[in-house]
């Protein structure tokens, strides 16, 4: 389930929202002054089974061609 990151715009408080989906203006209130419209915080995202960049690149769709992966003559690859 998402979680998302928010903070209040009048207070300041910070605060965890769990929704399935997207979020909406509704779940927005802030749970310290009540105050409607919190902001959405820019948090890190998690990708299942991606634990390196070479894994990231990997599933990124390419893998196998590109500058410095060898075949480009620049000597970056292994």
């Amino acid at each position: 389930m998402p979680t998302y990151d928010l903070q209040c715009r009048s207070c300041g408080e910070q605060f965890e929202f769990f929704r399935p989906g997207f979020l909406r203006d509704e779940d927005r209130g802030c749970p310290e002054c009540g105050e409607p419209g919190a902001e959405q915080l820019l948090t890190a995202g998690f990708v299942a089974g991606v634990s390196t960049p070479q894994a990231g690149v990997a599933l990124g769709g390419g893998g196998g061609g590109g500058c410095c992966g060898g075949s480009c003559g620049c000597g970056g690859g292994a």
